[in-house]
């Protein structure tokens, strides 16, 4: 079973609960022409509702209470979640999640064809292929070059990105000590950044599109969440995107644990325009604050931008935690079901904001573009730029 709650689908406000176990492909909706009043319940759950002595009326003037009391029955009560790792264990973990490969000293020497794809605070990232014997031979990969002075840092980091291994979070593949960097091998993304898809004034993406790439990033949460770790970086740059038509979450560098001896964290991490009020304002958080950048992430492929992106930093930042929480900049060419599904997310309490779980039952997911479509789209974007080759070595 899956942590997560059958949801009332209708076409006036959604109605979203709180976690309950059911699988994530069923969406039922009220329908008065039906014996029960509901279109969509299995089969099994629609026989036990006609025997239950619920009438329709009672399903049209409260159709969500109706499901709670129907599940509760077919289901039982939710499973409880695991307990917190101690800290102790997670330490263990990490430091047993990953190994250098020391048996080369320098990558150059079974990589070829080094193309630079970006540089950022963290190193710089290049493509190359493979040339090692042996099945991965030509396979071509992401190298990012790390300064060795970082090493501890990045040990943190390699280790919480192995341990959350998942369809939708780049796989890191093997990691490199030389003389003056910490080289991560990882899967290479082709269609580079979900940044290139968000541009100011040109809508690129339809609402489709943007609800693919929240249900692909939502389900990497989901997953990291249930592992009680917080990304805490969540932004366009740090989803990428395949030619393929793949999304996935990448880049851990401020990723943490919570444990039983620290269930929220108070450090204030991660990017400036994208963070969450209640990490702005030192206050405890949890994983709730991965939500709302991924939402403010939403409005940088609707709108072009983060909100306040011309705000000076502070500012910006002032603004976060005073404003009311930020919206479509043009709702009338968006669905109501995506505005809803948005302020579901923006909520400035934590535990008012829905979790990763909660959202993957909205509405809005059963109603994504397949993998293909979105195959399309970042084939198109990626010849519009193809970065320089870059001749290293």
């Amino acid at each position: 079973m899956t942590s997560s709650r059958l949801a009332c689908t209708h076409k006036g406000p959604a109605i979203i609960g709180v976690p309950f176990n059911v699988v994530h492909d069923v969406h039922v909706r009220p329908d008065s022409s039906t014996a029960t009043g509901f279109v969509g319940l299995p089969t099994t759950w629609d026989r036990a509702l006609q025997l239950s002595g619920i009438s329709r009326d009672d399903v049209k003037a409260n159709p969500q209470a109706v499901l709670d009391a129907l599940q509760l029955t077919m289901e039982g009560p939710p499973q409880r979640p695991p307990p917190l790792p101690s800290r102790n264990t997670v330490n263990f973990k990490l430091l047993r999640a990953f190994e250098f490969n020391n048996t080369i000293s320098d990558p150059r020497t079974c990589f070829r064809d080094f193309v630079q794809l970006g540089q950022g605070a963290s190193g710089v990232v290049y493509s190359a292929v493979d040339t090692r014997q042996g099945p991965n031979k030509g396979r071509k990969v992401a190298l990012k070059y790390c300064d060795l002075k970082e090493l501890e840092e990045l040990k943190t980091e390699i280790a919480m990105q192995s341990l959350s291994g998942h369809p939708n979070v780049v796989s890191l593949l093997e990691a490199f000590l030389t003389n003056t960097h910490v080289v991560i091998a990882l899967e290479l993304m082709t269609g580079g950044m979900l940044t290139s898809l968000c541009e100011r004034d040109i809508r690129i993406c339809e609402e489709s599109h943007v609800s693919y790439v929240l249900k692909c990033v939502l389900q990497a949460l989901s997953f990291i969440h249930r592992q009680y770790r917080v990304h805490r970086d969540i932004k366009s740059d740090n989803i990428l995107i395949d030619t393929d038509g793949r999304v996935k979450l990448a880049d851990f560098g401020f990723a943490a644990s919570l444990t039983r001896e620290a269930r929220n964290r108070t450090s204030v991490v991660g990017t400036p325009f994208w963070m969450a009020p209640e990490l702005i304002q030192s206050q405890s958080y949890d994983c709730k604050v991965d939500i709302w950048s991924l939402a403010i992430t939403a409005l940088e492929m609707t709108d072009g931008e983060p909100p306040l992106m011309h705000e000076p930093v502070m500012r910006a930042l002032f603004l976060i935690t005073v404003n009311e929480p930020p919206k479509l900049h043009d709702p009338s060419v968006w669905s109501e079901t995506l505005d809803h599904f948005l302020r579901k997310m923006l909520v400035k309490l934590p535990n008012d904001r829905s979790s990763a779980e909660q959202l993957l039952m909205h509405p809005l997911m059963s109603d994504v573009a397949t993998q293909e479509d979105f195959a399309k789209l970042a084939w198109r974007q990626r010849h519009i730029y193809v970065p320089p080759r870059v001749i290293l070595w």
